[in-house]
């Protein structure tokens, strides 16, 4: 899951926060390659769709300060009945 902030549409100002599943849980030290800006690895929680892990650059936090409470909260909300 991509959420992405663009203030200007130009692809160099794009932040872009990274949610994704792992089937076991990530290392403490997990490193998400070479990126350029350096990004924040963090864990959230298990949920029904196995460990979740959230990769941000740093600036993320100026731009959403509470987006990693906001996402462990989304993931573990129970989902809305459709009726």
């Amino acid at each position: 899951i991509f959420l992405m902030h663009s203030p200007t549409g130009l692809k160099k100002d794009v932040t872009s926060i990274q949610i994704w599943f792992t089937p076991e849980k990530l290392p403490a030290d997990y490193r998400l390659g070479e990126s350029a800006p350096p990004h924040d690895i963090h864990y959230l929680c298990e949920c029904p769709l196995g460990h979740a892990n959230v990769a941000a650059p740093v600036r993320a936090k100026e731009l959403w300060p509470t987006y990693l409470d906001d996402v462990r909260i989304a993931l573990s909300s129970e989902p809305k009945d459709p009726r």
